[in-house]
Protein backbone atom coordinates (compact mmCIF):
# COMPACT_ATOMS: atom_id res chain seq x y z
CA UNK A 1 0.00 0.00 0.00
CA UNK A 2 1.16 3.14 -1.00
CA UNK A 3 0.15 6.56 0.17
CA UNK A 4 0.88 9.96 -2.09
CA UNK A 5 0.63 13.53 -2.57
CA UNK A 6 -0.53 14.34 -5.68
CA UNK A 7 1.50 17.72 -6.90
CA UNK A 8 1.47 19.73 -10.43
CA UNK A 9 -0.76 16.26 -12.02
CA UNK A 10 2.18 13.92 -10.26
CA UNK A 11 1.73 11.53 -7.36
CA UNK A 12 5.07 11.78 -4.96
CA UNK A 13 5.43 8.65 -2.39
CA UNK A 14 5.36 10.07 0.84
CA UNK A 15 4.28 6.12 3.24
CA UNK A 16 4.14 2.96 1.92
CA UNK A 17 3.97 -0.78 3.42
CA UNK A 18 4.59 -3.92 1.54
CA UNK A 19 2.07 -6.61 2.55
CA UNK A 20 2.50 -10.41 1.61
CA UNK A 21 -0.79 -11.48 0.60
CA UNK A 22 -2.23 -12.52 -2.57
CA UNK A 23 -5.54 -10.04 -2.28
CA UNK A 24 -5.76 -6.63 -4.02
CA UNK A 25 -7.71 -5.52 -0.34
CA UNK A 26 -6.10 -3.48 2.12
CA UNK A 27 -7.07 -4.43 5.70
CA UNK A 28 -8.56 -1.19 7.57
CA UNK A 29 -5.90 -1.39 10.45
CA UNK A 30 -2.99 -1.02 7.79
CA UNK A 31 -5.05 2.11 6.10
CA UNK A 32 -5.54 3.33 9.55
CA UNK A 33 -2.03 3.05 10.69
CA UNK A 34 -0.66 4.60 7.16
CA UNK A 35 -3.25 7.54 7.61
CA UNK A 36 -1.72 8.32 10.99
CA UNK A 37 1.58 8.59 10.07
CA UNK A 38 0.83 10.73 6.95
CA UNK A 39 -1.40 13.09 9.75
CA UNK A 40 1.44 13.78 11.76
CA UNK A 41 3.88 14.20 8.75
CA UNK A 42 1.13 16.72 7.22
CA UNK A 43 0.66 18.63 10.25
CA UNK A 44 1.80 21.92 8.99
CA UNK A 45 -0.85 21.76 6.19
CA UNK A 46 -4.40 22.92 5.67
CA UNK A 47 -7.16 20.56 4.34
CA UNK A 48 -6.42 17.10 3.03
CA UNK A 49 -8.44 14.91 0.71
CA UNK A 50 -7.92 10.89 0.47
CA UNK A 51 -8.40 9.68 -2.72
CA UNK A 52 -8.85 5.54 -2.91
CA UNK A 53 -9.99 2.76 -5.33
CA UNK A 54 -12.81 0.10 -4.59
CA UNK A 55 -10.55 -1.98 -2.34
CA UNK A 56 -10.83 1.07 0.30
CA UNK A 57 -14.28 1.75 1.48
CA UNK A 58 -15.01 -0.40 4.81
CA UNK A 59 -16.54 0.81 8.01
CA UNK A 60 -13.48 1.36 9.97
CA UNK A 61 -12.04 3.60 7.29
CA UNK A 62 -15.16 5.80 7.26
CA UNK A 63 -15.49 6.27 10.94
CA UNK A 64 -11.43 7.52 11.31
CA UNK A 65 -13.17 10.14 9.50
CA UNK A 66 -15.01 11.43 12.14
CA UNK A 67 -13.96 14.15 14.01
CA UNK A 68 -10.97 15.00 11.88
CA UNK A 69 -12.25 18.47 10.57
CA UNK A 70 -9.36 18.92 7.92
CA UNK A 71 -9.33 15.51 6.47
CA UNK A 72 -11.97 14.55 4.04
CA UNK A 73 -12.73 11.58 1.09
CA UNK A 74 -13.36 10.37 -2.42
CA UNK A 75 -13.42 6.37 -2.21
CA UNK A 76 -14.94 4.57 -5.55
CA UNK A 77 -17.13 1.78 -4.11
CA UNK A 78 -17.47 -1.35 -5.75
CA UNK A 79 -20.69 -2.33 -7.92
CA UNK A 80 -22.27 -4.53 -5.74
CA UNK A 81 -22.01 -2.78 -2.81
CA UNK A 82 -25.47 -2.20 -1.12
CA UNK A 83 -27.16 0.77 -0.38
CA UNK A 84 -30.15 2.26 1.25
CA UNK A 85 -31.68 5.82 1.71
CA UNK A 86 -32.69 8.99 -0.85
CA UNK A 87 -30.61 6.66 -3.88
CA UNK A 88 -32.30 3.28 -3.55
CA UNK A 89 -35.30 3.77 -0.94
CA UNK A 90 -35.86 0.14 -0.83
CA UNK A 91 -31.83 -0.76 -0.69
CA UNK A 92 -30.35 -2.02 -3.61
CA UNK A 93 -26.90 -2.83 -4.82
CA UNK A 94 -25.32 0.75 -6.40
CA UNK A 95 -24.30 -0.88 -9.78
CA UNK A 96 -28.53 -0.98 -10.06
CA UNK A 97 -28.92 3.20 -10.17
CA UNK A 98 -28.42 3.60 -14.01
CA UNK A 99 -26.70 6.39 -15.59
CA UNK A 100 -26.02 7.53 -19.12
CA UNK A 101 -22.47 8.30 -20.12
CA UNK A 102 -21.99 11.52 -19.41
CA UNK A 103 -24.35 12.08 -16.75
CA UNK A 104 -23.70 12.85 -12.74
CA UNK A 105 -26.04 12.65 -10.03
CA UNK A 106 -25.06 13.30 -6.31
CA UNK A 107 -27.55 11.95 -3.23
CA UNK A 108 -26.58 13.19 0.64
CA UNK A 109 -26.90 10.79 3.40
CA UNK A 110 -26.78 7.38 1.42
CA UNK A 111 -26.72 4.74 3.79
CA UNK A 112 -24.41 1.93 2.96
CA UNK A 113 -23.97 -1.98 3.37
CA UNK A 114 -26.42 -4.22 4.59
CA UNK A 115 -26.97 -2.56 7.98
CA UNK A 116 -26.41 0.78 6.73
CA UNK A 117 -23.81 0.88 9.25
CA UNK A 118 -22.37 4.47 7.57
CA UNK A 119 -23.99 7.28 5.83
CA UNK A 120 -22.02 8.72 3.03
CA UNK A 121 -22.78 11.54 -0.08
CA UNK A 122 -22.97 9.66 -2.72
CA UNK A 123 -22.16 10.70 -6.50
CA UNK A 124 -22.65 8.61 -9.68
CA UNK A 125 -20.59 9.99 -12.33
CA UNK A 126 -20.12 8.39 -16.08
CA UNK A 127 -17.63 10.15 -17.64
CA UNK A 128 -17.21 10.51 -21.51
CA UNK A 129 -13.67 9.82 -23.00
CA UNK A 130 -12.94 6.66 -21.06
CA UNK A 131 -13.00 3.10 -21.71
CA UNK A 132 -15.55 2.06 -18.91
CA UNK A 133 -18.96 0.18 -18.78
CA UNK A 134 -19.78 0.80 -15.11
CA UNK A 135 -19.95 4.61 -14.09
CA UNK A 136 -17.85 5.72 -10.95
CA UNK A 137 -19.38 5.46 -7.99
CA UNK A 138 -18.02 7.81 -5.22
CA UNK A 139 -18.83 8.32 -1.77
CA UNK A 140 -17.65 11.67 0.40
CA UNK A 141 -17.94 13.33 2.98
CA UNK A 142 -18.25 17.07 1.03
CA UNK A 143 -20.90 17.79 -0.85
CA UNK A 144 -22.44 15.22 -3.60
CA UNK A 145 -21.58 17.35 -7.11
CA UNK A 146 -19.62 17.61 -9.52
CA UNK A 147 -16.41 18.50 -7.53
CA UNK A 148 -15.95 15.52 -6.60
CA UNK A 149 -15.29 13.41 -10.14
CA UNK A 150 -12.59 15.85 -10.53
CA UNK A 151 -11.18 15.43 -7.57
CA UNK A 152 -11.28 11.51 -7.68
CA UNK A 153 -9.73 12.29 -11.24
CA UNK A 154 -6.45 12.88 -9.80
CA UNK A 155 -6.24 9.54 -8.06
CA UNK A 156 -4.96 8.20 -11.92
CA UNK A 157 -1.75 10.28 -11.49
CA UNK A 158 -1.11 7.13 -9.22
CA UNK A 159 -1.13 5.26 -12.16
CA UNK A 160 1.61 6.69 -14.08
CA UNK A 161 3.52 6.41 -10.64
CA UNK A 162 3.30 2.67 -10.88
CA UNK A 163 3.97 2.31 -14.69
CA UNK A 164 7.53 4.39 -14.23
CA UNK A 165 8.18 2.45 -10.88
CA UNK A 166 7.61 -0.87 -12.30
CA UNK A 167 8.40 -1.10 -15.62
CA UNK A 168 8.26 2.52 -17.36
CA UNK A 169 11.59 3.83 -15.87
CA UNK A 170 12.21 2.18 -12.60
CA UNK A 171 11.64 -1.38 -13.35
CA UNK A 172 10.90 -2.83 -9.76
CA UNK A 173 9.68 -6.20 -10.91
CA UNK A 174 13.02 -7.07 -12.20
CA UNK A 175 14.79 -6.22 -8.48
CA UNK A 176 13.73 -10.20 -7.44
CA UNK A 177 12.83 -8.65 -4.02
CA UNK A 178 10.11 -11.15 -2.32
CA UNK A 179 10.39 -10.11 1.66
CA UNK A 180 8.38 -7.31 2.43
CA UNK A 181 11.00 -5.67 4.94
CA UNK A 182 13.60 -5.72 2.00
CA UNK A 183 11.06 -4.26 -0.63
CA UNK A 184 10.34 -1.41 1.39
CA UNK A 185 13.74 -0.20 1.78
CA UNK A 186 14.05 -0.65 -2.02
CA UNK A 187 10.67 1.89 -2.30
CA UNK A 188 12.48 4.70 0.12
CA UNK A 189 15.09 4.77 -2.67
CA UNK A 190 12.81 4.92 -5.10
CA UNK A 191 10.72 7.55 -3.57
CA UNK A 192 13.76 9.59 -3.34
CA UNK A 193 14.42 9.29 -6.66
CA UNK A 194 10.81 9.68 -8.09
CA UNK A 195 10.81 13.37 -5.88
CA UNK A 196 14.47 14.65 -7.22
CA UNK A 197 13.54 13.63 -10.71
CA UNK A 198 10.02 14.94 -10.69
CA UNK A 199 11.38 18.67 -9.28
CA UNK A 200 14.24 18.95 -11.75
CA UNK A 201 11.84 17.88 -15.01
CA UNK A 202 9.40 20.25 -13.54
CA UNK A 203 12.15 23.20 -13.66
CA UNK A 204 13.38 22.09 -16.53
CA UNK A 205 9.53 23.04 -17.49
CA UNK A 206 9.36 25.85 -15.97
CA UNK A 207 12.32 27.34 -17.50
CA UNK A 208 10.76 26.64 -21.04
CA UNK A 209 13.51 23.97 -21.80
CA UNK A 210 10.69 20.84 -22.15
CA UNK A 211 10.59 20.68 -26.03
CA UNK A 212 14.65 19.89 -26.15
CA UNK A 213 13.71 16.24 -24.74
CA UNK A 214 9.63 16.17 -25.31
CA UNK A 215 8.32 17.26 -28.87
CA UNK A 216 4.70 17.08 -27.82
CA UNK A 217 3.10 20.39 -27.98
CA UNK A 218 1.51 19.65 -24.42
CA UNK A 219 3.55 17.46 -22.13
CA UNK A 220 3.80 14.06 -22.89
CA UNK A 221 6.21 12.98 -20.75
CA UNK A 222 5.91 12.63 -16.93
CA UNK A 223 8.50 15.01 -15.29
CA UNK A 224 10.33 12.02 -13.79
CA UNK A 225 11.04 11.06 -17.62
CA UNK A 226 11.57 14.38 -18.95
CA UNK A 227 14.58 14.57 -15.97
CA UNK A 228 16.43 11.66 -17.65
CA UNK A 229 15.68 12.53 -20.92
CA UNK A 230 17.95 15.32 -20.29
CA UNK A 231 20.91 14.09 -18.46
Amino acid sequence: MVVSVVAHGRAIPLLWQTLEHPSASVSASVSIALLEKADQLLAGFGAITLLADRAFPCDELIAWFNGRSRWSYVMRLRGDTEIHGTAAPLGCQVRRLHLRRGECRGFRNVRLWADGSQSVNLVLAHPTGLPVEEPWFLISNLAPDLDRVWSYEKRFCCEQLYRDQKSGVLHLTGSGLREPRRIDRLLLVVAIAVLAGSLQGYALSLAGLRRQVDPHWKRGMSFLRIALAAL
